[in-house]
């Protein structure tokens, strides 16, 4: 039941962040991987400069999560 949006990988992080639509900037997206607001997957990110790639896939697609309560699944183009 979460919401998807469809990118082209390989993307960087913050790109994708703001595609999907979590974020209205990429500086917004750095501050938020600075306080450790953004998961990949369940997984803490800690690099801005991450490339997210088709081998991240689970099931067939990318979970983001902000905080506690948005998460969006990102399939691929």
């Amino acid at each position: 039941g979460l919401p998807t949006v469809t990118a082209a990988l390989p993307d960087g992080i913050l790109n994708l962040v703001v595609t999907a639509g979590l974020a209205a900037s990429n500086s917004e997206v750095r501050k938020l991987i600075a306080n450790n607001g953004l998961k990949l997957n369940d997984a803490p990110v800690t690099d801005a400069k991450l490339v997210v790639t088709p081998d991240m896939l689970v099931d067939g697609a990318i979970k983001l999560s902000l905080g506690r309560k948005k998460h969006v699944l990102v399939k691929p183009a």
